[in-house]
């Protein structure tokens, strides 16, 4: 410190108070040592100060070490412990940016992510309130494309396209194809299949009950929760399913 310096430091250090900014106060060794001689000597003005040339310097050193923030004080011998000072703080304050900054992008992802939940959840509403609006046209399309016609069909290579309400349709769609029912297991209530078959050719149909409703109507499916094995062609000359 140099007395001719000392207002102008005073007055940095108060603007960058009054700005909120960051200061590093930096004091040179042999002046903080010489301090100490000074904070017990304040009432004698007959003690020669070898490192200050005016004893306000140490004052403003009083001052500085009295505020409640900004002080952070460190000592120096040459210019290079300031640097190499500054060089850590700053590698510091740059990683403590780059947490910041990626914590923020965090939160934008979390914003937008809630931002589109909040769509979706909207939209979800709008389309349930319109699905039980269009609750009979919807079944009509899973009717239409019920897994177990086009299964069927591909079984018994037929070139036009089936379609079947309930298990008595079925009988008389497989009756008009030469299929008669096969009455063997017709008392066991617990047997999961209604078989078909020609006794002619040799072959039979296996349609598990399960894929219709106990009045006989035929269940909806989707092709997901469709199972082959619910329709099953058998060649009892070979006795390997198709």
């Amino acid at each position: 410190f140099k007395s001719v310096l000392t207002s102008i430091s005073n007055q940095e250090l108060k603007t960058a108070r009054e700005l909120n900014k960051q200061v590093y106060i930096f004091i040179d060794k042999n002046v903080d040592t010489e301090h100490s001689i000074y904070s017990e000597n304040k009432e004698n003005f007959s003690v020669n100060y070898k490192y200050v040339d005016n004893i306000k310097i140490h004052q403003f050193i009083d001052e500085i070490k009295s505020l409640s923030i900004n002080n952070t004080i460190s000592t120096f011998e040459t210019a290079d412990d300031i640097v190499d000072y500054l060089k850590e703080q700053w590698a510091g304050l740059f990683q403590r940016f780059l947490s910041e900054q990626t914590r923020m992008e965090e939160k934008k992802l979390f914003d937008k992510m809630h931002s589109t939940a909040k769509i979706l959840d909207e939209l979800v509403s709008v389309l349930s309130k319109e699905m039980k609006n269009s609750d009979d046209k919807i079944k009509e399309i899973l009717f239409r494309n019920h897994p177990a016609f086009l299964q069927l069909q591909s079984l018994l290579k037929l070139n036009f396209h089936i379609i079947f309400n309930n298990i008595e349709e079925l009988e008389n769609l497989l009756k008009f194809l030469n299929f008669d029912t096969m009455r063997t297991k017709k008392e066991d209530p617990d047997y999961k299949f209604k078989q078909f078959s020609i006794d002619n050719d040799g072959l039979e149909i296996y349609v598990n009950k399960n894929i219709f409703e106990a009045n006989g109507t035929l269940k909806l499916f989707i092709a997901n929760d469709w199972n082959k094995d619910y329709i099953t062609l058998y060649d009892c000359n070979s006795d390997l399913p198709f």
